[in-house]
């Protein structure tokens, strides 16, 4: 199983070869997808929780959905993530944010630890579902269990994948997990936690890659995580690929702001975009470079090949 083919690198990205075009030719581009976090409150306190200093209780509304919905579908934007900062199935509306989604045929995915789908029934509008495993450290395995299959009982062609991040508790836990996602025919990628900072990083790695080789089932593996300890630059063209919506209203440059320790598991005002309102005169604007001194960024390969498409070249018949 290649790892990357279920992580955010250049692999896929390199799969929208128009807009790199498009970039090239023009130094512009627009968002290939956009990442919405419809509330932050969420049903588990995870200890690697990157946006886990944030000021809880925060909900978009319906109609701020739906105009950014529009505007990014305007854009041409044709995928939406609906993920994290909380749980997305605590938004109450998240029925109805997926039925505007799928109104104008944007492909669908959600990030979910899977625990409470009290509020959400439109399984069959995704095209995939990543959950959390954090949850098995929690002592809810048979409820994440139960609700993975009320999910693909309601969309058999649904596409579901798993992260289990390494806590202190997961070498004692983490058999449990692979064996349950070797049973599930879940593919699981095993990842260090990222906010332990860049300087932990590598070590940590190997620990977890050690511990996945000593359960050597099928559907779990090591992720490639896509991080760069070290960067060669702090240019930032995130917000320009795959931006983040958060609930307090504003628009961010990717889903891991929170994870470099300088950002105290926060969003901060200096990663701001714009506000959703006007979202359509940011982006209808020529693309800027952002730059962001982040210790480590989790997209910097992505970063590193849209500064080499922009980089005036010489003799380029030659390769």
């Amino acid at each position: 199983m290649e790892a990357r083919t279920y992580t955010s690198n250049t692999a896929k990205l390199l799969k929208h070869l128009p807009m790199l075009t498009e970039l090239q030719q023009s130094g512009d581009m627009s968002p290939v997808m956009v990442h919405i976090a419809p509330t932050n409150i969420c049903n588990l306190e995870c200890e690697y929780c990157c946006y886990g200093g944030r000021i809880l209780g925060q909900h978009l509304t319906l109609e701020q959905v739906r105009q950014v919905l529009i505007d990014f579908w305007n854009l041409g934007t044709r995928a939406v993530e609906w993920t994290g900062g909380g749980e997305p199935t605590l938004f109450r509306d998240l029925d109805s944010a997926c039925q505007l989604a799928d109104s104008r045929s944007m492909k669908q995915g959600l990030i979910t630890n899977a625990i409470k789908f009290d509020w959400f029934h439109r399984f069959d509008l995704l095209q995939w579902m990543r959950v959390s495993f954090h949850g098995f450290n929690e002592g809810k395995g048979d409820l994440i269990a139960a609700n993975i299959c009320k999910a693909k009982e309601a969309n058999p062609k649904l596409e579901i994948s798993a992260v289990y991040i390494w806590t202190k508790d997961s070498d004692l836990l983490y058999p449990v997990v692979s064996r349950f996602a070797e049973e599930a025919r879940i593919p699981t990628r095993v990842t260090p936690d990222l906010t332990a900072g860049a300087a932990n990083i590598d070590s940590m790695m190997l620990h977890v890659g050690r511990a996945v080789e000593r359960n050597p089932h099928s559907f779990t593996f090591l992720s490639d995580f896509n991080v760069k300890t070290e960067r060669k630059h702090d240019h930032c063209y995130m917000h320009a690929v795959k931006p983040f919506v958060f609930p307090d209203g504003w628009v961010y440059p990717c889903p891991s702001i929170g994870l470099t320790p300088e950002t105290a598991k926060n969003v901060l005002e200096e990663f701001r975009v714009c506000r959703i309102e006007d979202i359509a005169e940011f982006y209808g604007k020529p693309m800027r470079m952002r730059h962001h001194a982040c210790s480590f960024c989790k997209y910097s390969a992505q970063n590193e090949l849209v500064d080499d498409i922009l980089l005036p070249t010489q003799h380029n018949e030659f390769a």
